[in-house]
């Protein structure tokens, strides 16, 4: 169960390697938050303790008290949790491309991404987290390894999300707004705006 959720972590480093190298070949508006980087790092860090120290059996005594076939099933659900969230991980970046960036801000010339996974979910990447973390914390049946990535990541999405959707409603307006109507922040919208 550790391996597969560390190798989830791994993953996710490889698909968004190819992002990170164009990032840094662009210029951006606005100054990284040491804040925000602190978050990233403590989710980083969570994503990869949690799975090692449970792993060692030092937390076993944490572990849920399930039967054979309950941590059989929440381990199922946990894989098939990972599996969907690093396909959204990975279908985010890809749909995003060059508009990707590890902080809270925007080039010059950027545009508002609204196809593909943007289509229906406005934080693709968020959502992908939620899930995979969620996974997580089904394959890890561990009261402190379990949750730690889940716990950071919901700090992190707490503290970012208001902020992204603040900076694209200033630089897009009521483009932005029409956009934020018709879809959803980290669940789909499947169904369609009434009008009057």
């Amino acid at each position: 169960m550790a391996a597969t959720a560390l190798a989830a972590a791994v993953v996710q480093g490889i698909a968004r390697a190819p992002h990170a190298r164009d990032y840094t070949s662009q210029t951006w508006r606005g100054a990284p938050d040491p804040f925000d980087n602190a978050l990233l790092g403590a989710m980083g860090a969570a994503m990869i303790a949690g799975p090692a120290l449970y792993a060692t059996g030092s937390l076993r005594r944490l572990d849920y008290p399930l039967p054979p076939t309950g941590r059989r099933l929440l381990a199922a659900a946990g894989v098939a949790a990972q599996a969907a969230g690093l396909w959204l991980f990975h279908r985010s970046h890809a749909d995003l491309g060059r508009n990707w960036t590890p902080h809270v801000e925007l080039r010059d010339d950027q545009g508002l991404v609204t196809d593909g996974v943007y289509a229906r979910i406005r934080h693709p990447m968020y959502a992908s987290q939620l899930v995979t973390q969620a996974g997580v914390a089904c394959l890890l049946q561990n009261a402190v390894a379990g949750p730690a990535s889940f716990a950071a990541f919901l700090v992190l999405y707490l503290r970012r999300a208001p902020r992204e959707e603040s900076l694209m409603r200033a630089r897009f307006g009521p483009i932005r707004d029409e956009y934020a109507r018709r879809t959803g922040g980290v669940w789909p919208r499947f169904t369609r705006e009434r009008r009057a």
